[in-house]
């Protein structure tokens, strides 16, 4: 590509060199035509001068009218070249500015070549930083994922701590300050504790027996108590 280049700027090159040498071609060939004019013009009087004399100069008077005639040629000759020279200039000026075109033509289509080479590679990069950051993208799911999992066993082992504590709360042994038994928590109940916060007094008549002040129950054993209810831990010191 770049040898046609060249091949088309030398083109160009002789194609100049050959329209600057029409052209001054085409300018001697004016000063030549106008200098036959000048002497056409000056024969013409010449020959105006001498038609007095034509009679005794008739072989003069030949001889300038071949001369005028040649010079009548030559003007035709110099304007039918001047006229195909134009011509010629021209179409060497048509011809340098199609060379012209089809150079940027050619010169735009390697333009257009390098930057489709640009835009691969760019492509190609950018291809290459997807993967990558699909990559990075995955590490950060696969990372997060683990966390959150992280997260959700801390969370599960936390309560399963609490549970097991409150569990231990519920099952760990206590003594009850009023009846002095052990119980637990989970097994205290409004019926729980045989303490009579009463006390086991005579009836009013004798034959009755005794009696539990608070509940009224007889037997002095007798329990639950429905004035104690559950039990209540003793302080320990």
């Amino acid at each position: 590509m770049r040898i046609e280049i060249l091949e088309l700027k030398n083109r160009k090159a002789d194609l100049n060199s050959q329209v600057q040498d029409l052209k001054a071609r085409l300018h001697s060939a004016d000063t030549l035509a106008e200098r036959k004019s000048d002497e056409c013009k000056r024969l013409s009087s010449k020959l105006e001068s001498l038609e007095t004399a034509w009679d005794s100069t008739r072989s003069q008077n030949s001889r300038i009218q071949k001369e005028i005639r040649s010079v009548a040629e030559v003007a035709d000759i110099n304007r039918e070249l001047s006229e195909k020279s134009k011509h010629r200039i021209a179409s060497l000026e048509n011809e340098v500015d199609a060379l012209q075109l089809k150079l940027k033509t050619r010169e735009r289509t390697i333009d257009l070549r390098t930057d489709n080479v640009d835009v691969r590679t760019e492509l190609n990069v950018l291809k290459k930083d997807f993967s990558e950051l699909q990559a990075i993208n995955k590490d950060l799911r696969r990372l997060s994922s683990d966390h959150n999992k992280h997260d959700k066993d801390t969370e599960h082992a936390l309560l399963r701590r609490e549970v097991e504590d409150e569990m231990d709360v519920l099952k760990k042994p206590r003594v009850c300050k009023h009846c002095h038994e052990s119980f637990t928590l989970e097994k205290n109940n409004a019926q729980s504790c045989t303490f009579h916060p009463g006390r086991y007094l005579p009836r009013q008549y004798p034959l009755e027996g005794y009696s539990w002040s608070c509940c009224c129950k007889r037997d002095i054993s007798s329990r639950p108590c429905k004035f104690a209810g559950r039990h209540v831990e003793r302080e320990t010191l």
